[in-house]
């Protein structure tokens, strides 16, 4: 465990000025129609939809994606950040869905082929990225989004090893031979400048 980062997001949540919005992302949100449609295909199939959040703060899209039926598995660094997440899921009685695990992204590796949706947020690290994508299963989704290296004309203090070169983020994806639905790439005079994706895992790709 990296313990100045885990001490860092248990002070910021203690403190409250960690995100808590009770909400998904709005990336998320724009594309619930491919997420609907997906949960639809899982269920058709006999199965309940299964997704992970990376780096899943105080759970505002675990809590979103169990509302809506999935099972979900939430990680995060922070175990004040996952007890917010916790009491979110029991006040909307979806408790029971989630799986909330306390565990080093630096290291952890979910399983392959395990999810029908993975979202990541915030959080980068290359190492990490292909794990994901073969955790998702043939024709599930990966949505991505994480601030790129614009950051530094607003923010120049901001840890360079966590912020995306612009563009790399769909060419990775792509070059995998997903198709990316939809994806942009911030500039520097954006107020969050980020990179992001949704793409589908083609049906016949194992890995």
């Amino acid at each position: 465990m990296c313990a100045d980062d885990r001490a860092y997001w248990n002070e910021r949540y203690r403190r409250g000025s960690g995100p808590r919005a009770a909400r998904a992302d709005h990336r998320l949100v724009r594309f619930v129609e491919w997420v609907d449609a997906l949960a639809a295909r899982c269920r058709l199939a006999g199965t309940t939809p299964a997704a992970l959040d990376v780096a899943c703060g105080a759970g505002g899209t675990v809590r979103w994606l169990a509302r809506r039926g999935w099972s979900v598995t939430g990680v995060d660094i922070s175990e004040v950040a996952l007890q917010l997440a916790a009491d979110g899921l029991a006040a909307d009685g979806t408790d029971h869905l989630v799986d909330l695990r306390h565990v080093d992204l630096t290291d952890w590796r979910p399983a392959a082929g395990a999810f029908d949706l993975v979202t990541c947020y915030f959080y980068w690290d290359p190492a990490l990225l292909p794990a994901l994508g073969a955790a998702v299963r043939p024709g599930g989704l990966l949505v991505y989004e994480t601030f790129n290296r614009h950051r530094l004309a607003e923010r120049p203090d901001s840890n360079e090893e966590f912020l995306l070169e612009p563009g790399r983020l769909r060419k990775t994806v792509a070059g995998w031979g997903w198709e990316v639905l939809a994806s942009q790439s911030v500039g520097p005079d954006a107020s969050r400048p980020t990179d992001w994706l949704v793409a589908r895992k083609p049906i016949a790709q194992t890995n």
